[in-house]
């Protein structure tokens, strides 16, 4: 019985790790197959081989995970690890043998758990929360500083909360005091950021049909 079921056991290791040579073959001579064969044709127009173009990548429950290219997206969708959500009604992704929607967003098959990572409070993170932009005047041509909301003098804390970007002007104008008495309103409540935060600034433009999975509408 024990040899029986160490053979069984050995049989099944053996289908799986076919099935996973299989399926890492199949990617490989796909990727190898498309990396110049697959051309971006945009009004008629040409590329000479790279996609280019960000597509958003969901997570089984619709939560924004991150951004790839056209060409990873396009390699999920052939293997069957991601179903396509939303593509471009005027671009098609053409290969030598059949051509594909030019993908935007893309839903994984399986839910990724990722692991929590903490956003480190630090000057170039609050910068990049407030979009390098002036929290009290929203000027972004002057030297940038970070200024406390309730100064420490008064028992202000480092936090998401009470940093804010500043210009170097509006800065030296509220000195050691509070918004309030400085007469000097915050032109937008500081939080914390998510990675959602950064990747909205890291994406620039954002398309319409991702706005809703990046919480704009």
């Amino acid at each position: 019985m024990t040899l029986f079921i160490f053979h069984k056991n050995a049989i099944f290791k053996e289908l799986i790790e076919n099935a996973a040579k299989i399926r890492e073959k199949r990617s490989r001579d796909f990727e190898s197959d498309h990396e110049f064969d697959i051309t971006e044709h945009w009004d008629g127009s040409r590329s000479n081989g790279k996609l280019s173009g960000k597509v958003l990548v969901l997570n089984q429950n619709y939560e924004a995970m991150s951004i790839c290219n056209v060409q990873r997206a396009v390699v999920l969708l052939f293997l069957g690890k991601a179903e396509l959500i939303s593509s471009k009604d005027s671009k098609k992704v053409h290969s030598v043998r059949t051509a594909l929607p030019f993908p935007t967003i893309v839903r994984l098959r399986v839910y990724i758990k990722v692991p929590y990572k903490k956003i480190v409070l630090s000057r170039k993170n609050i910068l990049r929360r407030d979009n390098h932009k002036c929290i009290y005047c929203q000027r972004a041509d002057l030297q940038l500083t970070i200024d406390h909301i309730v100064p420490k003098s008064k028992g202000g804390d480092d936090t998401w909360e009470n940093l804010v970007t500043a210009c170097v002007k509006c800065n030296n104008k509220k000195g050691d005091r509070s918004p309030e008495e400085a007469k000097m309103p915050l032109l937008k409540k500081p939080s914390k950021p998510s990675h959602i935060t950064f990747m909205k600034h890291f994406i620039g433009r954002v398309d319409e049909d991702w706005k809703p999975y990046l919480y704009m509408n």
